[in-house]
């Protein structure tokens, strides 16, 4: 999904365009179950953790949701000191 590799390399304002003129896209799970903040997460790209944490920010429970296999983006979130409190919150 569209929504999904732009999160992937860290391309926040994609990411947020997409999300704008599709805002279902931000709950839009692939084949696998994994959401953009999963993506974003598991990112080395520049802009990756300032990604997860601008999606972490609208919806704070996806830190939280596992994707078909138990992985949670919250294990990758751990590089984004930033984002861990918004993360916890939840």
């Amino acid at each position: 999904l569209p929504v999904h590799e732009a999160a992937a390399c860290g391309q926040l304002a994609a990411v947020q365009q997409l999300i704008a003129a599709a805002p279902q896209t931000i709950r839009a799970a692939n084949t696998l179950g994994e959401l953009p903040l999963h993506f974003a997460a598991a990112s080395m790209h520049d802009g990756a953790c300032a990604t997860a944490a601008w999606l972490v920010a609208q919806l704070p429970g996806t830190a939280l949701a596992a994707d078909m296999h138990g992985y949670l983006p919250l294990v990758s979130l751990r590089c984004c000191v930033d984002v861990m409190p918004i993360a916890l919150s939840a």
